[in-house]
């Protein structure tokens, strides 16, 4: 870990003021629409879990970060206070708020830099860059309670719950009380909180911006060089628009007789990357349902699979997850290109990062009478055969659908929405050699 550095005791005063003000205010009802609590209000507490979920599918969030912990047997004291930056699904940018001192951390994949006056340094991923993590684990127990609302013009829901501390109090030494401030009308979180009463130990997650779009680049821009055989040179316009939709640097394709030379600089990994921006980009739709039986029975007894899902029916997993298991049956006829207007990349109605895929006026009737006939299956996008996501059918899903992107989903929905839009390639393209 790489904690530093201690709070002044003035401060450590100024935070055991602050928390003893705010557990005051909570204990009570007042006139000052500060909290007002309702025994009779049922306010479930799986709302919690439901907003840490909508938070870290977010396109990106932006948040204040404090902890600290004061010299306590057998601990060292150390403190922190970093503005956060995330980017959907795992991309984090740390700047240290300090006066005397600046860190800036990057972390992409599984990479972290630090900023070194005018250079940065590689570390492999940490706990301290796993903002998911962080949150995931110190909410693990599950022991909520409601206390209450504080009454504004966008109200607050307040929860308490038991803490889980490994990383900065892994004996369990400290006696702790956490506390979640919910948004009533998005269910988004607005801070997180983690206390103890003498002030020893405070962690404070406070989130400032939603849908953040700030780019978090990682400082390793390293150099690719691929030679592709194009057998109809058309391709190489698809090809050269998917580079730079991406966004990529120092883009350079050349031509050397019957090849083509393309160098870029990148951050992505590269078998996975090239695989994906070579695709031919040939997309299906295809209509599914969740398993309703063992998916390693259905997998062994194939007669069984075509019994229960019919002819055509085989089993698949969504985004290379294995254990995102569903039954895909029939495949959505007549479904092209031209299908579609555009696509993009939102937030759906629950907060996820998803694709929109937006359907061309002339197709409109007919895939409104594909949706009628198939409501509470799965509607599931297929790109050159791979299965990228599913979503459920509902019938005002009629110019538009939205397939959520899971962060374990190996395939980038950035990449996927620029072959989507750039178009399909009219012959196969071949890499030579890189």
């Amino acid at each position: 870990m790489y904690f530093k550095r201690v709070f002044t005791y003035e401060v450590l005063k100024k935070r055991s003021f602050i928390s003893f003000l705010f557990l005051l205010l909570i204990s009570c009802e007042t006139r000052n629409n500060v909290i007002i609590v309702d025994e009779e209000e049922n306010i479930s507490t799986d709302i919690i879990d439901y907003s840490v979920e909508r938070l870290l599918n977010l396109s990106g969030f932006k948040a204040d970060w404090i902890v600290y912990r004061t010299d306590i047997e057998p601990y060292p004291s150390f403190s922190m206070n970093y503005d956060v930056f995330f980017s959907f699904p795992d991309k984090i940018k740390l700047i240290e708020n300090s006066i005397d001192f600046k860190e800036e951390i990057i972390a992409v994949g599984s990479s972290e830099f630090h900023k070194r006056e005018n250079h940065w340094e590689e570390y492999p991923r940490s706990e301290l860059t796993d903002i998911p993590f962080q949150i995931e684990m110190l909410l693990m127990k599950h022991e909520y309670r409601y206390i209450g609302k504080i009454e504004q013009d966008d109200p607050v829901l307040v929860f308490s719950f038991l803490p889980n501390l490994p990383l900065i109090d892994p004996l369990e030494r400290i006696i702790t009380t956490g506390e979640i401030l919910i948004r009533e009308s998005d269910s988004l979180p607005l801070e997180i909180s983690v206390y103890n009463p003498d002030s020893s130990l405070f962690w404070n997650m406070k989130f400032i911006e939603f849908e953040n779009s700030q780019p978090i680049i990682s400082p390793r821009l390293i150099p690719f060089n691929y030679i592709f055989d194009f057998n109809d040179p058309e391709d190489t316009s698809i090809l050269l628009q998917r580079f730079r939709s991406l966004n990529f640097e120092d883009i350079k394709i050349t031509k050397s007789g019957l090849y083509y030379n393309i160098k870029y600089r990148s951050t992505d990994d590269s078998d996975k990357f090239i695989d994906l921006i070579t695709s031919r980009g040939h997309w299906d739709l295809r209509i599914g349902q969740w398993p309703d039986s063992s998916p390693e029975i259905l997998s062994r007894d194939s007669i069984l699979l075509q019994e229960m899902y019919g002819d055509n029916s085989f089993i698949d997993i969504i985004g290379g997850i294995p254990y995102r298991v569903v039954i895909s049956q029939e495949i959505v006829e007549d479904v092209n290109n031209d299908f579609i207007e555009n696509s993009g990349v939102v937030t759906d109605a629950l907060g996820r990062i998803a694709l929109r895929i937006n359907i061309s006026d002339r197709y409109f009737d007919d895939f409104k009478n594909i949706l009628e006939c198939n409501e509470g299956k799965l509607l599931m996008l297929y790109i050159d055969e791979e299965l990228l996501a599913v979503n459920t059918i509902y019938l005002q899903h009629t110019n538009s659908f939205y397939f959520p992107w899971e962060r374990e989903n190996i395939f980038s929905i950035e990449v996927i929405n620029t072959i989507i839009n750039s178009g399909v390639y009219s012959s196969d393209v071949q890499i030579i050699r890189d």
